[in-house]
């Protein structure tokens, strides 16, 4: 009987840490909650737009930003080789 009793008192010992243990993890938790919440204060928009480079645009419309470069296909390329080829014709003969 001893040896079963002092099972169920180190059991029980073990539980009440254990339930302790997960007390304080809710403690810790809630405190980190609170600091995010204290730190999360509203920013001003300007800092955000600081950031941005000046040279690229934006749409309006969407806030996107807007892309400059025009994909070329492999006629567009053959024109432009074309179009240097005859203006550096034109620039030897004068």
């Amino acid at each position: 009987m001893q040896g079963a009793q002092i099972k169920s008192k180190s059991f029980s010992v073990l539980q009440k840490r254990h339930k302790l243990s997960k007390i304080r993890k809710k403690k810790e938790k809630k405190k980190k909650q609170q600091q995010q919440q204290e730190e999360s204060k509203p920013v001003q928009i300007s800092k955000f737009l600081k950031d941005k480079k000046k040279n690229e645009n934006y749409s309006m419309i969407t806030g996107k930003k807007i892309k400059m470069k025009v994909k070329k296909s492999k006629e567009d390329k053959e024109r432009d080789r074309n179009r240097a080829k005859l203006l550096e014709f034109l620039n030897s003969s004068m």
